[in-house]
């Protein structure tokens, strides 16, 4: 284990893990929400054996992944290492408005669901030792949320878990090269751990916002679940758009706030009759 992992290693209590896995514990509260109106027996059993099959073919494919691919990086210049900008979201929309960012000079660009094939033992071992090192402090945020680790659930979270600190291994040290991470969604699970671990390692760490995520105290489920974009904030500054985000950003983080424009709508000349909603998961249709 060399000096670098071993800091990691020795810092794991700074990692807040509910931070880390409140999106997952929010899709679980969805799901549990589902089953509920579902009070048949056989519709149960048949969804816990789908469930068990696909946990089972999730652990191969991550067993997989993990020994044979790193995330790929993209050097846009490669003689000036200063930005390291950090997206894991393949959404189509995503991709368009985080381009904008991708091609700064003195940029290294990684995309985690991006991979080159490389064989490494290494992080799969570290990941599984990090694991079972942290176990009090992640189970414990199972527990605060009624998910017992040995339940469908549990087991398919910390293969999430186990799967972001192998990335967050395998793109370190090149990391640690750069003064600046540019995180596009820091609620995302693996930026997530990535921008606490890079704090560790007193980088500068900065958050994007992509979009106004306006929330609810109460009500449907798709109303409250926006505040995870603010919650979830673990970046020691944020770049934002106008004084409505960042009023946001102040209630729920200690982060410096910095405005660096404002959001606005494409021209529109003709309008449609009637309202549209737009939702990007069946999940908020409720």
């Amino acid at each position: 284990m060399n000096k670098i992992t071993k800091k990691l290693f020795s810092n794991l209590d700074q990692i807040d893990f509910y931070k880390v896995l409140s999106v997952d514990l929010w899709d679980q509260e969805y799901l549990k929400r589902e089953t509920i109106k579902q009070k048949i027996f056989s519709f149960k059993l048949k969804k816990s054996a789908i469930g068990m099959f696909k946990l089972i073919k999730f652990f191969f494919k991550t067993l997989y992944l993990s020994l044979n691919f790193y995330p790929a990086l993209k050097a846009v210049n490669k003689n000036v290492n200063n930005i390291f900008y950090l997206r894991s979201s393949p959404r189509s929309d995503i991709i368009k408005h985080s381009q904008f960012y991708e091609n700064l000079d003195s940029t290294t660009l990684c995309i985690l669901n991006q991979r080159i094939k490389k064989f490494s033992i290494a992080p799969l071992i570290y990941s599984i030792l990090i694991i079972y090192k942290s176990r009090k402090l992640w189970n414990e945020v199972f527990k605060k949320n009624s998910i017992n680790f040995f339940s469908l659930a549990g087991l398919n979270i910390t293969l999430k878990l186990f799967n972001s600190f192998q990335d967050t291994l395998k793109i370190l040290p090149d990391l640690l090269t750069h003064s600046k991470l540019v995180s596009f969604l820091e609620m995302a699970r693996s930026e997530n751990i990535i921008c606490q671990v890079a704090n560790i390692y007193n980088l500068e760490t900065f958050s994007l916002e992509h979009n106004v995520g306006m929330y609810k105290d109460y009500g449907n489920f798709w109303e409250k679940y926006p505040i995870l974009h603010y919650k979830n904030s673990v970046c020691k500054k944020v770049l934002c758009w106008g004084n409505y985000s960042k009023n946001f950003y102040k209630k729920h983080t200690d982060a410096k706030i910095y405005i660096i424009g404002k959001a606005i709508l494409s021209e529109e000349k003709k309008y449609s009759e009637g309202i549209i909603f737009l939702f990007n998961s069946k999940r908020f249709s409720d």
